[in-house]
């Protein structure tokens, strides 16, 4: 081992290497002559070398490192010097690494559990107490009173700063929401404290710092000017109108037309929520990066009536998300998110301070509003950063996409949800709930069971187009509407031609009306029956009709009868009568409806063997047809 000095550092060589040449193999700082120095390695480029070291006495003094504020030296058994070579493949427990700890997440919280009088907690600065204001800490909790003057200010802020990456929370409460009230949470820098301002107007102020950070390319640019003293001005946001040495000209609003005192200058970056509104279920939230705003959004929030909700700002230094809670205990996180920035958002090296701040508008409230603060939270989140689809780590507000490609989704107990779900393939076997179409179904199989409700009687408020369920009947059958479909149906009798029929006679052979029926055994009903008569008889007649064809005893122009046997086994239907007196006549025919026999339309019927049914027609009259097919029967028919 080789040690060589140079330019205040100390290069250690390791001599013989197979070039012939000494090999380099770590850099440290050290100052001859001084005894006892420790000396720190700051380069190591050679792994492996403890061995020599550890045996080289020029370097027992020699300090590699610190565990735990401790120094490790060379020969110290228990730390051996090694430096792994860099390797492509996963290192195993006995290779040589230097020992690396994650800083921990720098955790800033105030519950204001002491009591104070027209005071606060030491981690806070009151800076001011407004007019007709009050400050306290009671019950575990900070509240201030906003008092009934206008333009009255008190403002609060942490003696500590943050930034970077921040998670901030706060409890809040308040007890009513009024105009001209205003209650603020903001993440801010500090421009200058107790600068020197004069009025040159209601709508001109100039200010002058001990140093100006403002130039003319800051014009237009935005401030918050508050603390103010010696005048009565409106707190707010203002814009930068010109700049003169240490002195910059704000516009401002609703202000003395003069005046002088001191106020302090911040919020050229901001991360705000801002309780202006009379609504107890909105905030306005919004950020600012070196003068610029997006502008409030007024965001839907959880009430800030007792017990009050907690609002959330978080940060990644590219993007903002505000987001709030109920008070109350829940089984699992539920902080909603409810708004977010992703421009005008504060650099990650803006220095930042928490304020609590109210105050008043131009016109005096009503009635004086308490504010309760519970709690203030901050944690500035480990620069160890995760992206993962473009989201970072540390927000428990914004999703992970995620893509499952095989495997099973287990949701934890509480309120757990998936989102939107806009395709589902199910699968088809046994256990699954989607079924293939014509598949055998099998004992066992798993599927959705399809619930209805049970009504005396079908009933309905659904307007047309809406989702409805299934009803049942008290006897567990389902409610359904028949649709029949509807169907005119003809058949001519071949009747005597020339021969005078006497009252009772059969009118020709019988009929069959085909296909009445949209299938063997099925059903309908007879709405109504026709007859044309091409004879202009207009002859009373009755049309029997059967299920079956009926065996007759006499045939046309014959006396109608039937046996009793035949009468049961020809499954009668009913009777249609076509009255004398209802035909309507041309010059050469007529027609003639008839009526179901007892009034007692519709004529439901069954077929049976088939699918069409039967007629016979028997006058009552005396008419003399002159052709075998002067008349014409219709059957308007109802299929189910």
């Amino acid at each position: 081992m080789l040690m060589r000095y140079f330019a205040g550092l100390v290069y250690f060589y390791m001599a013989g290497a197979s070039n012939g040449l000494d090999v380099p193999v770590a850099i440290a700082s050290y100052k001859p002559g001084v005894v006892n120095t420790p000396v720190r390695f700051a380069s190591i480029t050679t792994p492996a070398v403890s061995t020599v070291l550890a045996t080289t006495s020029e370097l027992s003094g020699f300090i590699l490192g610190s565990v735990d504020g401790t120094d490790i030296n060379i020969a110290d058994p228990n730390y051996p010097w090694r430096q792994a070579a860099v390797s492509v493949t996963t290192p195993a427990a006995t290779d040589g690494a230097m020992a690396v700890r994650q800083v921990p997440d720098d955790i800033f919280r105030v519950s204001f559990a002491d009591a104070y009088t027209s005071a606060v907690a030491p981690e806070f600065t009151l800076l001011q107490t407004g007019t007709g204001m009050a400050v306290n800490q009671t019950g575990g909790n900070l509240v201030i009173t906003t008092g009934t003057t206008a333009n009255s200010e008190t403002v609060i802020r942490s003696v500590r700063t943050f930034k970077g990456a921040l998670l901030a929370r706060y409890k809040t409460i308040l007890s009513q929401r009024i105009v001209q009230n205003n209650f603020i949470v903001e993440l801010a820098d500090l421009v200058q404290d107790g600068a020197t301002y004069v009025i040159n107007s209601a709508t001109s102020v100039t200010v002058t710092f001990t140093t100006n950070p403002f130039t003319s390319i800051n014009v237009g640019q935005f401030c918050n000017l508050g603390v103010i003293t010696g005048a009565a001005g409106l707190p707010g946001r203002y814009a930068i109108a010109s700049v003169s040495g240490l002195t910059v000209t704000f516009t401002v609003a609703s202000w003395p037309g003069s005046g002088s005192g001191t106020l302090c200058v911040y919020g050229y970056n901001y991360i705000r929520s801002n309780y202006n509104s009379t609504t107890a279920t909105a905030v306005g939230f919004d950020t600012q990066r070196k003068g610029w705003n997006t502008g409030d959004t007024s965001v839907s929030i959880n009430t800030t009536a007792s017990p009050g909700h907690v609002g959330q700002f978080h940060t990644d230094n590219a993007f903002v998300d505000y987001a709030d809670s109920l008070v109350a205990s829940a089984t699992a996180p539920n902080f909603a998110s409810r708004g977010s920035r992703l421009e005008n958002v504060p650099s990650d090296d803006t220095v930042l301070y928490l304020w609590i701040r109210t105050f008043n508008g131009t016109s005096n409230p009503a009635t004086t509003t308490t504010w309760t603060v519970g709690m203030v939270h901050v944690e500035q989140l480990s620069n160890q950063k995760v992206m993962i689809a473009g989201v970072g780590n540390g927000s428990p507000n914004r999703s992970v996409p995620t893509t499952v490609t095989s495997g099973t989704v287990i949701l934890g107990a509480g309120a757990s949800s998936i989102g939107s779900i806009t395709t589902v393939v199910p699968g088809t076997a046994a256990t699954n709930l989607g079924k293939a179409e014509d598949a055998v179904a099998a004992s066992g199989d798993t599927g959705v069971f399809a619930l209805g409700v049970q009504r005396a009687s079908p009933a309905s408020n659904a307007a047309n187009g809406d989702y409805v369920e299934f009803q049942m009947s008290p006897s567990s059958g389902l409610f359904v509407a028949t649709i029949p479909i509807s169907g005119l149906f003809t058949a001519t009798p071949t009747i005597s031609s020339g021969a005078i029929y006497a009252a009772g006679d059969l009118v020709g052979t019988v009929m069959t009306f085909n296909s009445v029926a949209l299938a063997t055994g099925r059903s309908g009903q007879i709405v109504g029956s026709t007859i044309i008569d091409k004879g202009k008889q207009n002859a009373a007649l009755q049309l029997w009709l059967f299920a079956v064809s009926p065996t007759l005893v006499n045939t046309d122009n014959g006396v109608f009868d039937i046996t009793d046997a035949n009468l049961v086994t020809a499954l009668p239907i009913g009777v249609i009568d076509f009255a004398a007196t209802d035909y309507r006549s041309t010059a050469s025919n007529s027609i003639v409806n008839g009526a179901v026999l007892l009034d007692r339309a519709p004529l439901p019927f069954t077929t049976s063997g088939g699918a069409n049914i039967f007629g016979a027609l028997v006058t009552t009259g005396t008419p003399t047809y002159t052709s075998t097919t002067d008349l014409v029967v219709y059957l308007n028919v109802q299929q189910f």
